[in-house]
């Protein structure tokens, strides 16, 4: 499984959430992932905190016209999605 995000990006998204209390994982999709100085702060660029750092979760009539409507959305996607942090500190976990 390759992730387009490096380990100490996540690491820090992850410190970033011990630090700020939120007692569910889920919660740093709307708190951390979204807030676009604490992203900045992480290392990513502002297309990848407004669209996200891959096409996953876009809809694929959206690709197959080429057009691509994430540019007329006004909501701020993340960089990643909290399920992918998830996933990549339970793989480093589990190794």
């Amino acid at each position: 499984m390759i992730f387009p995000v490096s380990f100490p990006s996540v690491l820090l998204i992850y410190i970033m959430r011990i630090v700020s209390d939120l007692s569910f994982f889920w919660h740093i999709e709307p708190v951390l992932l979204r807030s676009q100085s604490l992203m900045r702060l992480v290392g990513f660029n502002g297309r990848q905190i407004r669209m996200g750092t891959c096409n996953r979760g876009i809809d694929s009539k959206a690709t197959n016209d080429n057009q691509d409507l994430r540019d007329d959305s006004p909501e701020i996607r993340g960089p990643i999605c909290a399920d992918s942090v998830a996933a990549y500190i339970d793989r480093l976990l589990r190794n």
